[in-house]
């Protein structure tokens, strides 16, 4: 098959590259906001990519009206960031995480 990036919508080569890898692995970022308000969001363009040194990486893309996530504004204002693996029984909560909370709720305790 063959796929010409610029004929596709923003969610349809967002579908294209996610299926090139099963099963994908999902990364759950947590990061801190200038309020002390702990953010999760799942990020599932991540990998690891290198052991010496050891390095994993994510891509944040923008809301689909074009605002940046809370999750990149934090890591630029910080710098920090931590990346969690979920199991299971975490799956409900780290999908539940996806969700467009305002920058005030930290999605941790929202969903505890």
């Amino acid at each position: 098959m063959e796929y010409t990036p610029s004929d596709l919508t923003q969610r349809e080569r967002y579908k294209v590259l996610t299926s090139f890898v099963l099963p994908r692995p999902i990364a759950w970022v947590t990061s801190i906001g200038p309020e002390g308000v702990v953010n999760a969001a799942p990020f599932s363009f991540f990998n690891a990519f290198c052991e010496d040194p050891p390095l994993c990486m994510f891509a944040v893309n923008r809301r689909p009206d074009g605002r940046e996530k809370d999750t990149l504004a934090n890591i630029q204002r910080t710098g920090e960031f931590v990346v969690h693996l979920t199991d299971e029984p975490l799956a409900r909560a780290m999908h539940e995480s996806s969700g467009d909370f305002p920058p005030e709720i930290g999605e941790p305790d929202y969903l505890a």
